[in-house]
């Protein structure tokens, strides 16, 4: 599969809200397997990135996929590493949902009587379960692992099992299609070709490498090959296995056969890497795929390296393009966190190019920043109107029942102040993009004035949009207060002791004591879930009315009883 040139347009490119899948990889190595099978690949020049990130991005396309690749700084490995990446990625693509760590890893070979669990040097492990075993407590005898175990996303696992069924039905050989996906250069095509079989070999646990150097000899001496653990010969459509199950990730490099077998049998671990448990507390939908490139021994060689990278990325683009991005986006719908991460990404690049000097009269570059400035824009109201009508929704919505009041209301109420504090932020720089839009109209050409003009209309348009955003966040603001005061009021007239005394002092026969008995009743029932479906419409009207007014009945009432008993 050839790389796309990269596009020379700012044009057409996706807006920040669009990439929807991290890739991240950890070496050089992983990078270029990434990159080769980007069926497109965005010009990054093209999009004002923010500024502080020290990740280097490469965007592009797979499938129907936008895809935003990220590496980890050179020869800063381990959990900490990925973790500062991760966060990164997430401030500046808070859209994407799902992360697919892809590279290789050290494979667990124990090979366990009726598992299948055969890995091999070529092989991809696709973590179901990730655990951190550098975290524990030393006994006497044994050391207790005390590391979190983390499981992958299941709704995602079961995306990944559409692979292997294509695998078994012959609809996709992943041999052949890592070939033809590493074919651009002579150079990427020797990096990322299989090594021969031979130098597949698992020697006894025991049996260590004489020195610290890397393994690349292939030792034929009498005693080495009866060092070699005696495995049968795959056949030639099946050379290449994927298994499903644990991943150990931690900051230790596990180059011992004795420590890999026990840690393999204690957490049945499939393979070791060093990045996934960083990038878990930061992303909940994650993915590891590791190609196995050595047995976690003293053995190490860097010859499968490159092919175990190519399968590792092969594996990931063949399961992206089993997912549809539309029922991605349904599985995980917009957070307000996201919003208003999604928000300050667009405040910034605003600034960028209402502040930046470097577009004089006339310039093509500022009228092309101004668009992709516009069309950010654009999306972020539509997302801060998505965000009201969702929050409007669950406030009319917490009538269902008095235990999930509070928390109802506590997360409503959270939810339009941050949408608020949204909607004046995207008023203030479409206020500024007015100002900028008109004084570069002012300035332009003639040729240019017409994307000016452009420019200001949808301008325009955003500002009325977001003012009917601000309309529908204000009344979800009234009608919240109306919630809570009901909320507050029922719950302090359902719990209170003083009705039948106000009753026995004010007379069965008066208006505010049948008020009162009546009332209760009704409230309390409603409460009690007695009607399980009441009318949505009352929370607002009738219930609404009648509540407040008996609590103040019952409150100036309590009053002249306490003061007639004293």
């Amino acid at each position: 599969m050839h790389q796309a040139e990269p596009s020379t347009s700012s044009k057409g490119l996706p807006l920040f809200r669009h990439f929807t899948v991290g890739w991240i990889t950890a070496i050089e190595t992983e990078f270029l397997a990434a990159k080769q099978l980007l069926d497109m690949e965005y010009d990054a020049r093209k999009i004002a990135l923010p500024t502080g990130d020290k990740n280097i991005y490469t965007l592009g396309r797979i499938g129907e996929h936008n895809v935003v690749i990220a590496t980890l700084p050179p020869a800063i490995y381990g959990t900490r590493s990925a973790t500062g990446v991760a966060h990164n990625l997430q401030r500046h693509f808070p859209m994407v949902r799902v992360v697919l760590m892809v590279g290789v890893g050290g494979g667990a070979p124990t090979v366990r009587a009726g598992t299948g669990s055969d890995v091999r040097l070529g092989d991809v492990v696709v973590g179901t379960r990730v655990v951190s075993y550098d975290f524990g407590k030393q006994h006497p005898n044994y050391v207790e692992y005390t590391g979190d175990v983390k499981l992958s996303n299941s709704t995602l696992l079961s995306m990944t099992r559409q692979v292997t069924r294509d695998m078994m039905h012959d609809k996709l050989d992943l041999e052949s299609t890592i070939a033809a996906g590493f074919t651009k250069t002579a150079r990427i095509q020797d990096l990322f070709s299989r090594p021969g079989e031979e130098s597949d070999r698992l020697y006894r646990p025991d049996y260590c490498h004489n020195d610290s150097e890397i393994c690349d000899c292939l030792c034929e001496t009498p005693r080495e090959l009866d060092m070699i653990i005696p495995r049968a010969k795959r056949k030639s459509y099946d050379r290449i296995k994927v298994h499903y199950g644990s991943i150990g990730s931690a900051d230790t490099v596990v180059k011992d056969a004795i420590t890999r077998d026990k840690l393999a049998l204690q957490h049945n671990l499939l393979c070791f890497e060093m990045e996934t448990a960083g990038i878990i507390p930061i992303f909940r939908h994650i993915i590891p795929i590791r190609g196995i490139c050595d047995y976690s021994d003293s053995h190490k060689a860097k010859q499968w390296q490159g092919y175990a990278a190519a399968a590792a990325a092969t594996y990931a683009k063949c399961f992206l393009n089993v997912i549809d991005p539309h029922n991605l986006d349904a599985d995980i719908p917009p957070n307000v966190d996201e919003m208003e991460r999604y928000v300050q990404l667009v405040i910034q690049m605003v600034e960028r190019v209402t502040s930046s000097r470097s577009y004089g009269p006339g310039s093509g570059s500022g009228l092309n920043e101004a668009d992709n400035a516009m069309r950010e824009i654009r999306e972020s109201v539509a997302m801060l109107t998505t965000m009201a009508e969702h929050n409007s929704d669950s406030i009319r919505g917490v009538q269902k029942g008095y235990t999930e009041h509070s928390a109802a209301l506590k997360n409503a109420e959270d939810g339009i102040k941050r949408i608020e504090e949204g909607q004046r932020d995207m008023r203030k720089i479409l206020d500024d993009m007015m100002d900028y839009i008109s004084t570069q109209h002012a300035v332009s050409t003639e040729e240019q004035k017409p994307g000016w003009e452009n420019l200001r209309h949808e301008a325009t348009e955003e500002t009325s949009s977001l003012e009917k955003a601000t309309k529908i966040t204000e009344n979800a603001r009234e009608a919240m207060g109306k919630v809570a005061d009901f909320t507050r009021d029922a719950s302090w007239v359902t719990n209170s002791g003083t009705i039948a005394r106000i009753s026995d002092t004010l007379g069965r026969g008066s208006v505010a004591a049948e008020i009162g008995v009546n009332g209760f009743k009704k409230v309390k029932k409603w409460f009690s879930f007695d009607d399980p479906s009441p009318d949505p419409s009352n929370i607002f009207s009738t219930e609404i009315i009648f509540t407040n007014l008996f609590a103040r009945i019952i409150r100036s009432t309590s009053a002249s009883a306490t003061s007639t008993s004293g």
